[in-house]
């Protein structure tokens, strides 16, 4: 019957805007779950270089920290080798005014 068919049209435009809603639906869904993954692989992406920035720090930190040990060192020794030098200049000036003294003595008598 023409009631019949009626009913069933009613009934399938019914069916096709459920569909078209939910797929409108599941469209949104889908963008925002792809929006969150493009979000997480930049986030992942820019944490990845921070741990190579970081890395990159802590290397440099590193080898300053042993090169101003080994100049710490070097001033160490540098400053030992100068009151090294300053004792024996000051021996060599005793020596040199003993010497003076003598030679003044053996020319007074």
């Amino acid at each position: 019957t023409q009631k019949q068919v009626d009913d069933a049209m009613e009934a399938l435009e019914a069916a096709i805007k459920g569909l078209k809603e939910q797929t409108t639906s599941q469209t949104v869904v889908d963008k925002k779950a792809l929006n969150a993954s493009i979000a997480t692989a930049k986030a992942k992406k820019q944490i990845e270089l921070l741990e190579q920035d970081l890395k990159a720090k802590d290397n440099e930190l590193y080898d300053l920290k042993h090169e101003l040990i080994a100049t710490q060192i070097k001033l160490d020794n540098t400053a030992k080798s100068l009151k090294e030098a300053n004792e024996t200049l000051n021996e060599n000036s005793k020596q040199i005014i003993r010497l003076e003294t003598e030679l003044k003595g053996s020319h007074n008598t």
